[in-house]
Protein backbone atom coordinates (compact mmCIF):
# COMPACT_ATOMS: atom_id res chain seq x y z
CA UNK A 1 0.00 0.00 0.00
CA UNK A 2 1.22 3.27 -1.28
CA UNK A 3 1.15 5.82 1.91
CA UNK A 4 0.32 9.59 0.96
CA UNK A 5 3.39 12.01 1.65
CA UNK A 6 1.16 15.42 1.42
CA UNK A 7 0.71 14.98 5.47
CA UNK A 8 4.50 14.43 6.16
CA UNK A 9 5.24 17.43 3.77
CA UNK A 10 2.65 19.70 5.86
CA UNK A 11 4.18 18.62 9.09
CA UNK A 12 7.45 19.60 8.23
CA UNK A 13 6.41 22.82 7.63
CA UNK A 14 4.57 23.11 10.81
CA UNK A 15 1.00 23.03 9.01
CA UNK A 16 -1.74 20.16 9.06
CA UNK A 17 -3.72 19.30 6.42
CA UNK A 18 -6.45 21.29 5.61
CA UNK A 19 -5.40 23.53 8.05
CA UNK A 20 -5.31 27.13 5.97
CA UNK A 21 -2.25 29.30 6.08
CA UNK A 22 -0.97 32.70 4.34
CA UNK A 23 2.52 32.87 3.14
CA UNK A 24 3.97 36.08 4.90
CA UNK A 25 6.35 37.18 1.77
CA UNK A 26 2.86 37.24 -0.28
CA UNK A 27 0.87 39.11 1.89
CA UNK A 28 -2.56 37.91 4.00
CA UNK A 29 -4.98 37.81 0.89
CA UNK A 30 -3.82 34.73 -0.59
CA UNK A 31 -4.63 31.55 1.44
CA UNK A 32 -3.33 28.13 0.80
CA UNK A 33 -3.95 24.54 2.26
CA UNK A 34 -2.33 21.40 2.07
CA UNK A 35 -4.76 18.31 0.95
CA UNK A 36 -4.18 14.64 0.46
CA UNK A 37 -3.39 15.73 -2.95
CA UNK A 38 -0.95 18.39 -2.36
CA UNK A 39 -0.87 22.14 -2.14
CA UNK A 40 -3.97 23.91 -2.94
CA UNK A 41 -4.85 27.88 -3.32
CA UNK A 42 -8.01 28.09 -1.22
CA UNK A 43 -9.59 30.87 -3.66
CA UNK A 44 -9.18 29.39 -6.77
CA UNK A 45 -9.66 25.68 -5.64
CA UNK A 46 -6.33 24.38 -7.52
CA UNK A 47 -2.97 24.30 -7.44
CA UNK A 48 -0.79 27.73 -6.96
CA UNK A 49 1.93 28.50 -9.47
CA UNK A 50 4.52 25.42 -9.36
CA UNK A 51 7.45 27.78 -7.59
CA UNK A 52 5.30 28.34 -4.36
CA UNK A 53 6.17 24.70 -3.22
CA UNK A 54 10.06 24.80 -3.80
CA UNK A 55 10.42 28.17 -2.09
CA UNK A 56 8.18 26.51 0.57
CA UNK A 57 10.06 23.15 1.19
CA UNK A 58 13.45 25.39 1.18
CA UNK A 59 12.67 28.22 3.50
CA UNK A 60 12.40 30.96 1.50
CA UNK A 61 8.51 31.48 2.11
CA UNK A 62 7.00 31.50 5.32
CA UNK A 63 3.94 29.97 6.43
CA UNK A 64 1.59 31.72 8.34
CA UNK A 65 -1.15 29.49 9.73
CA UNK A 66 -5.30 31.21 9.81
CA UNK A 67 -6.04 31.61 13.62
CA UNK A 68 -7.89 28.03 14.41
CA UNK A 69 -11.25 29.19 16.43
CA UNK A 70 -12.44 26.18 18.75
CA UNK A 71 -16.49 26.05 19.33
CA UNK A 72 -17.80 25.22 22.56
CA UNK A 73 -16.92 21.72 23.63
CA UNK A 74 -14.28 21.39 20.67
CA UNK A 75 -10.94 19.83 22.30
CA UNK A 76 -8.15 21.80 21.50
CA UNK A 77 -4.48 21.55 21.88
CA UNK A 78 -1.86 24.24 23.21
CA UNK A 79 1.96 23.93 25.03
CA UNK A 80 2.68 24.29 28.33
CA UNK A 81 6.53 24.31 29.87
CA UNK A 82 7.39 22.19 33.09
CA UNK A 83 9.31 24.13 35.84
CA UNK A 84 12.30 21.86 34.27
CA UNK A 85 11.77 23.75 30.69
CA UNK A 86 10.32 20.79 29.64
CA UNK A 87 7.81 21.37 26.79
CA UNK A 88 5.02 19.46 26.50
CA UNK A 89 1.27 19.62 24.25
CA UNK A 90 -1.44 19.44 26.48
CA UNK A 91 -5.39 19.13 25.51
CA UNK A 92 -8.35 21.18 26.72
CA UNK A 93 -12.26 21.74 26.20
CA UNK A 94 -13.20 24.88 25.08
CA UNK A 95 -15.65 26.22 27.26
CA UNK A 96 -14.94 30.12 26.83
CA UNK A 97 -13.27 30.28 30.53
CA UNK A 98 -10.58 32.88 30.73
CA UNK A 99 -7.72 30.31 30.62
CA UNK A 100 -9.11 29.24 26.86
CA UNK A 101 -9.36 32.54 25.87
CA UNK A 102 -5.52 33.45 26.34
CA UNK A 103 -4.68 30.33 25.15
CA UNK A 104 -6.45 31.84 22.30
CA UNK A 105 -5.34 35.40 22.23
CA UNK A 106 -1.55 34.14 22.44
CA UNK A 107 -1.68 32.07 19.54
CA UNK A 108 -1.24 28.63 21.47
CA UNK A 109 -4.32 27.02 20.44
CA UNK A 110 -4.36 24.42 18.37
CA UNK A 111 -6.91 22.21 16.08
CA UNK A 112 -4.45 18.89 16.24
CA UNK A 113 -1.88 17.29 18.81
CA UNK A 114 0.54 17.26 15.57
CA UNK A 115 0.10 21.33 14.57
CA UNK A 116 0.84 22.20 18.41
CA UNK A 117 4.42 19.83 18.64
CA UNK A 118 5.23 21.31 14.83
CA UNK A 119 4.85 24.82 16.49
CA UNK A 120 5.83 24.19 19.80
CA UNK A 121 8.93 25.87 20.40
CA UNK A 122 7.69 29.01 18.13
CA UNK A 123 5.25 29.20 20.60
CA UNK A 124 7.58 28.87 23.55
CA UNK A 125 9.93 31.65 21.74
CA UNK A 126 7.08 34.15 21.53
CA UNK A 127 5.43 33.94 24.32
CA UNK A 128 8.97 34.29 26.55
CA UNK A 129 9.55 36.93 24.61
CA UNK A 130 6.42 38.75 24.95
CA UNK A 131 6.91 38.22 29.03
CA UNK A 132 10.71 39.46 29.03
CA UNK A 133 9.87 42.69 27.29
CA UNK A 134 7.12 43.37 29.50
CA UNK A 135 8.66 42.78 32.74
CA UNK A 136 7.87 45.40 35.41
Amino acid sequence: MKKNIWENVAKALGISLEREFTIEEYGSDIVYKFTKHGLIQVDIDEAPPSIVLPQLLSGELSIIPKLWKPAKGDTYWYVINKPSNILLVMANTWTGNMTNLCDYRSGNCFASKEEAEAQMYEVYDKLMKYYNERRF
